[in-house]
């Protein structure tokens, strides 16, 4: 089937529409295609609550977000913060410098995600993401997330990581 705008339902291109310029923002590479942008709004879709995630289901989720070319981590991880309205958190190298100011505490795991959003990732950095991701970035960003919005939360992230 060939996908074209008007085969598409008006709220997949408004998802579309909002992927595509996440991956824009994010990174100086060709778009991701539509019909790749339509599977990784299904995985989102697909997606727990966010309180209820484990790292399997992240793993999972990155395993099919990042089959389709110019997908990364980042990239898919900020696509499904977006699509959850903030339930979720971002990710890039902005905001974990701030959780290492803001948590220093779990140094190690934030320096683990770096390393993991480097380059093209392999199964066991997409493992090593995840776990850090759950059980380190996802606590500081529900408690950030009870006072402030999740832009908010973002940019105090990414401003902490700055000073």
């Amino acid at each position: 089937m060939r996908l074209t705008i008007r085969s598409t339902p008006r709220k997949e291109r408004k998802t579309i529409s909002r992927l595509a310029w996440i991956n824009a923002a994010k990174i100086n590479v060709a778009p991701i295609a539509p019909a790749q942008l339509i599977a990784i709004g299904k995985a989102i879709k697909a997606m727990p609550k966010a309180t209820k995630v484990k790292p399997k289901e992240i793993s999972e989720y990155l395993e099919v977000g990042l089959e389709h070319d110019g997908a990364g981590i980042a990239i898919v991880i900020c696509m499904l913060a977006a699509e959850t309205g903030g339930e979720y958190a971002p990710i890039d190298r902005k905001v974990i410098a701030g959780l290492k100011v803001y948590d220093g505490a779990a140094v190690e795991s934030y320096e683990a995600i770096a390393l993991s959003l480097k380059g093209t990732p392999t199964k066991r950095g997409v493992n090593t993401f995840a776990q850090a991701y759950v059980n380190n970035v996802m606590p500081v960003w529900r408690r950030l997330r009870k006072e402030h919005s999740a832009q908010a939360a973002d940019n105090f992230l990414a401003k902490s990581g700055r000073q």
